[in-house]
């Protein structure tokens, strides 16, 4: 097992919010285990935003260093486009189950 000081990589750092390098087919073909490194990411983005933009608040909620969070926003600013039409699929989905599961109250 690594000592915490020996995770200063990148990739260390990703893996340790799941926000690891994913292997990539290509700029816009993203390879995504759940929950994945732009959904969880993206989270962090948001977070971040919402606080602000202050990364040590964002640290404290996620529990997490804030290299972790630096981390993130540049992962972010490297593939920003992908991790948003991901968030936007996710969006959608989760809409379109919500739906679902009216429908199916409704059918009793």
């Amino acid at each position: 097992m690594r000592s915490p000081s020996a995770c200063s990589t990148r990739a260390c750092v990703w893996s340790a919010i799941h926000c690891c390098a994913s292997a990539r087919a290509g700029a816009a073909s993203v390879a995504r285990p759940s929950p994945g490194p732009d959904s969880t990411c993206g989270k962090v983005i948001e977070t971040l935003r919402a606080h602000d933009n202050d990364i040590e608040s964002t640290a404290d909620y996620f529990a997490i260093k804030p290299a972790q969070v630096r981390a993130c926003v540049g992962y972010y600013a490297d593939f920003q486009d992908e991790i948003d039409a991901y968030a936007a699929e996710l969006d959608a989905a989760q809409r379109e189950r919500a739906r679902w599961e009216r429908e199916q109250r409704v059918l009793g």
